[in-house]
């Protein structure tokens, strides 16, 4: 953006975060009109407000006037910063399925300690492919195969408490692996229905759509979302984000902040995701902090990191069971 002029400079700083000239020259304390002849080089800011207008686009003094020099000299540690904000995420991931695998290994060496212990006859091989299924719903409600996850789940616990006398159910391997085949393509097929419906839109009142088990509405910077049963995808247009409730369940979903400029001081969100994927975009300018978390089978991930100079920090107090959130800083 070096080699643009000023007037362009303010011009593409100010679309990006969505503010109209009005606004800008409200909040700088002047006219319009006066935004408008800077953003075609007619004029220039008076050199008092040069600062102020930096700061409301979230930038150094130095990159509004397309001075690149001091930002190329902390370059090298800021790509450091980042590559260890990788590493971590993705350390965190891997913690999360060995933590998965660990507990098989546990409970496996478990079961087959009972059994031995008290003589049930139970071979090795029904410990293992039945908690194995168990397991590997589990770890497919970790990644987003909902429907599919909970059929494999239930099905392993279920296969499992038979072989120990503690369920009426006797079923072999040959009626098992049909079934499961037979399970996954209708899971595959409810799916595949419910995102179609999706795409049925209602519009109840400005600002409010309603699609069966959908409902989602952001006034005065407080947002109400309710995602169920689908596949969604969500902007959050507000220059002041004040806080809100996110409730997600079954399903994948998307809501994007990136149009808000700024967050209160107060700013916090309540999240309960169950048994699905949420998946929240951010801008950089602000930064997102896990206050409070209440996690069963599931995974929080952040992707990148906020920049230097923020506005305002939104508080997450999370609710996940059986799902995953992701929180990525966009540009």
């Amino acid at each position: 953006m070096s080699n643009r002029t000023l007037g362009e400079r303010i011009k593409a700083h100010r679309t990006a975060l969505g503010m109209s000239q009005e606004k800008l020259a409200q909040s700088l304390g002047v006219t319009a009109q006066a935004v408008s002849k800077w953003e075609h080089d007619q004029s220039c800011p008076d050199i008092s407000i040069l600062p102020i207008l930096a700061d409301r686009f979230g930038i150094t003094l130095d990159e509004l006037l397309g001075r690149t020099e001091s930002k190329e000299i902390c370059r090298p540690a800021t790509e450091e910063k980042k590559k260890t904000a990788a590493n971590w995420t993705w350390n965190w991931s891997a913690g999360r399925s060995g933590m998965i695998f660990a507990l098989y290994i546990i409970l496996l060496g478990a079961l087959m300690g009972v059994n031995n212990f008290f003589d049930l006859g139970l071979s090795w091989w029904d410990h293992i492919w039945t908690l194995g299924l168990a397991f590997m719903g589990i770890f497919s409600l970790r990644t987003g195969s909902v429907i599919f996850g909970v059929v494999m789940a239930l099905g392993g616990t279920g296969l499992l408490l038979s072989k120990y006398g503690l369920f009426s159910i006797q079923l072999s391997w040959n009626v098992v692996l049909p079934a499961l085949v037979f399970l996954w393509g209708l899971s595959l097929l409810v799916e595949i229905f419910i995102k179609k419906k999706s795409l049925v839109d209602i519009r109840v009142a400005p600002g409010k759509h309603v699609i069966e088990e959908r409902e989602f509405s952001c006034v005065d910077g407080w947002v109400n979302c309710d995602f169920s049963k689908g596949q969604y995808r969500e902007a959050v247009c507000t220059e002041l984000l004040r806080g809100g409730e996110i409730n997600t369940s079954f399903g994948s979903f998307t809501l994007d902040f990136s149009a808000c400029a700024a967050a209160a001081g107060d700013c916090s969100l309540e999240i309960d995701n169950n048994f699905g994927t949420l998946t929240l975009l951010f801008p950089k300018h602000l930064q997102v902090r896990i206050d409070e978390t209440d996690s069963d089978f599931s995974a929080e991930r952040i992707e990148g990191e906020p920049a230097e100079l923020i506005r305002g920090t939104v508080i997450l107090r999370v609710d996940n069971s059986f799902g995953t959130l992701n929180i990525r800083y966009i540009d």
